[in-house]
């Protein structure tokens, strides 16, 4: 099903392309969380620690793929707006191509650096070997999250976000039975919950390589008979170097941050494990509400309606502020019910719970700056929301976390990071002041 994201009534046009990709992410971190309930519950908190440890590096080196593979998106977008059939396949054949072979380079540098790198994080030696194990297998699947991500980016960006959230369904259902399977069953401990990840991206992949190649002929990709072009190539680059350097530094950030709560032990570093697990969880509706407003800015850029540009940003600003509200009821009224489903120990549902408490607090803050962040992207301006993000959201956070624990223990880190959101978002409205959204 795609749809026009330039014609309509722009509320429900938004409304009608966010909800799969909504409903696509909840099932992606329903399974995350799944893993987490099934290792921590089969492993307890040494295999619970091992996942969350792997989690940041896990995840700095996805989102660079995934930060790359945002340039191609854009580009679709806009020229699916200007109904430019000849750069749609352009763009398929070089930037896909040049995504698939940077997972193959980093695939490579991750596994052979994988123990060196979680050493770096002053991982605890008692979940080392596990970490180790685990976070060399996701390095192994590099190539096929890579292709799905991308893949999955560029289906959307036709207007359609049913097809991607079915692929995602079918690989949730089997990214589950394999956790299942190879952790219960084989015993395979936290390597098997890595095995289960990966096989299950693979499938995502393939389903959506074949659904592109015979779905969407405008956008057929095969090796074997590429159209490359050297200018789109360079403006992918323009467009993702940005976000690919803002989703790696967030990363590197979250690093940093994992360093310091390993500092704290075993059980913080579990309690910082599930407490992320839960807020990517919660903050779904958020982070996708962005997603959406990418898609349906470049569309619309690309067919010059501005008007319904600055429309469409107000409309979904208002909805991520009652989600946000929503959610920061829901985590400070049952917070500590839903984290001790996952794990007994109780000092690690007490961390956990104080951590969702403190980061649900900034979550008016995140959803404004994430919406009108979606919408500067999606009009080919990436820089703007890597310097805004770089500084607020992770060189200050990082700066920020460190002198609270010095007082405050644990709990400075936990505060650090809704800090970080508000000043990422009162240099977001700054900004906004200044430059108005005007062609």
């Amino acid at each position: 099903m795609q749809i026009d994201l330039t014609q309509g009534h722009e509320g429900k046009q938004i409304l009608r392309f966010s909800m799969p990709i909504f409903v696509g992410a909840l099932i992606q971190q329903g399974f995350n969380t799944v893993d987490a309930w099934i290792v921590g519950n089969a492993i307890g908190v040494p295999g619970l620690a091992a996942v969350g440890i792997s989690f940041p590096v896990m995840t700095l080196i996805a989102a660079i793929l995934i930060g790359l593979g945002s340039g191609t998106e854009i580009l679709l977008a806009q020229a699916i707006g200007k109904k430019d059939t000849q750069e749609l396949r352009l763009i398929t054949d070089t930037l896909l191509t040049g995504i698939l072979g940077a997972s193959i380079v980093l695939s490579i540098a991750g596994y052979l650096s994988t123990e060196a790198l979680l050493i770096l994080l002053k991982t605890p030696t008692s979940v080392l070997a596990d970490a180790t194990s685990y976070l060399q297998i996701i390095f192994i699947g590099l190539f096929g999250l890579a292709g799905y991500h991308t893949l999955n980016g560029m289906i959307r960006a036709t207007g359609n976000s049913l097809v991607p959230l079915i692929f995602l369904g079918i690989s949730a259902g089997i990214n589950i039975v394999l956790d299942l399977i190879f952790v219960l069953v084989f015993w395979w401990g936290t390597a098997g919950a890595a095995w289960a990840t990966i096989l299950a991206q693979g499938f995502a992949f393939l389903a959506c390589v074949i659904y592109t190649n015979h779905r969407l002929p405008q956008m057929r990709y095969h090796p074997l008979h590429l159209k490359w072009s050297g200018r789109v190539l360079r403006e992918g680059i323009r467009l993702a170097i940005p976000t690919a350097i803002l989703q790696g530094s967030v990363s590197a950030g979250r690093m940093v941050i994992q360093g310091m709560v390993n500092g704290f032990g075993g059980a913080a570093a579990a309690a910082y494990a599930l407490g992320m697990r839960l807020d990517s969880l919660a903050s779904i509706p958020i982070v996708n509400f962005g997603l959406a407003m990418t898609t349906f800015t470049g569309q619309n850029v690309g067919a010059g309606k501005w008007k319904r540009v600055i429309r469409g940003e107000k409309f979904a600003i208002r909805l991520g502020l009652a989600f946000s509200a929503s959610l920061m009821i829901l985590i400070w009224f049952f917070g500590a019910s839903i984290a001790g489903r996952f794990i007994e120990d109780a000092d690690v549902v007490a961390m956990a719970t104080e951590y969702l408490r403190y980061v649900s607090a900034g979550y008016f803050f995140a959803s404004t700056y994430t919406i009108m962040h979606g919408v500067m992207k999606g009009t080919g301006n990436t820089l703007t929301p890597m310097w805004i993000m770089i500084f607020g959201n992770i060189i200050l956070r990082v700066l920020v976390a460190a002198g609270l624990s010095q007082h405050m223990g644990v709990s400075g880190i936990w505060a650090a990071i809704p800090i970080g959101w508000t000043i990422a978002f009162l240099l977001t409205m700054v900004y906004s002041k200044r430059h108005p959204l005007t062609k």
